[in-house]
């Protein structure tokens, strides 16, 4: 099978009066029956909750090979990890922003985990995820999602503090460099507390996650044919040199940029759930 013609992928934005925790929704399909595809997770900084109703799915990392639960927790993380999809699937994937979800939710993504996944049964329950299966298009499920998770994050008003900041500076920027001084100077705390806080709410630290913003950021530059040299690349990524560049990526992708954007991504961006930000702004069927 055709991987460019076998995978339907919708993305809709969060509704106003939840954007505050919840970025927006992606959902991944495949009907046609008994294909296996095998590509990777390309880490972007946020966290994710995700609902397999169908299809199995197996994260590889080390020597050990997880099927993933039907519906589960992704933290923050700073490299791949190869997926295997077996379908038919039908997927629904929630993206929060990091530093909001923690402090609401309570989670320390500092702790050491050695999966390639956390429990979400502090978030879902099997009574949600039959009721999201049950409905019948993505945007019904996005919207029964919004009034849960509502729910569970309390009525009052979120009020952002000085790590949610931050974080939304790196992310909005995407991946500028940032002075570590300068945001401690900002959040009003010492270094030492600065660095503790934001590793448990964000899951890495400040200057890692510029790096994940910044190589996906030029992704989504790729993918709306705003850059496609390696000078340019350097530049649009503030990047010290080309050396710099082939670095994060190779880190981040398991793979140099060369290599990356000239191979086959529709598998790749898949299992990602990798839109291009233009896609994102208008929302995208494919």
């Amino acid at each position: 099978m055709d991987a460019r013609t076998a995978f339907n992928q919708v993305c809709i934005p969060s509704s106003e009066n939840v954007s505050f925790l919840v970025r927006r929704f992606i959902f991944l399909k495949s009907q046609t029956p008994g294909e296996t595809y095998f590509d990777k997770f390309i880490p972007d900084g946020f966290t994710s909750i995700v609902i397999n109703f169908t299809g199995e799915v197996h994260a590889i990392t080390g020597n050990r090979d997880y099927l993933l639960p039907s519906y589960f927790l992704i933290a923050p993380i700073f490299s791949f990890i190869p997926i295997r999809v077996h379908t038919p699937s039908d997927s629904m994937i929630v993206i929060f922003n990091t530093t909001v979800f923690t402090r609401i939710f309570g989670f320390d993504f500092s702790i050491p985990h050695e999966e390639p996944y956390r429990s979400a049964e502090k978030i879902i329950n099997q009574e949600l995820f039959e009721t999201l299966a049950a409905l019948p298009t993505d945007l019904e499920r996005s919207l029964c999602f919004e009034k849960y998770i509502l729910s569970l994050s309390g009525d009052q008003p979120y009020i952002c503090d000085t790590i949610d900041v931050l974080f939304d500076s790196v992310i909005t920027n995407g991946g500028e460099k940032m002075s570590v001084h300068s945001m401690v100077a900002s959040a009003e705390l010492n270094e030492r507390t600065f660095r503790r806080k934001f590793l448990s709410r964000a899951g890495m630290n400040a200057k890692n996650l510029e790096r994940v913003v910044r190589v996906n950021y030029l992704w989504s530059l790729y993918l709306d044919n705003r850059v496609s040299d390696f000078q340019t690349m350097v530049d649009r990524g503030n990047y010290y040199d080309q050396a710099h560049l082939i670095k994060d990526f190779k880190l981040l992708t398991g793979e140099s940029p060369r290599s990356f954007f000239r191979r086959d991504q529709k598998v790749l961006r898949f299992i990602s759930g990798k839109f291009s930000e233009k896609e994102i702004g208008n929302g995208l069927h494919s």
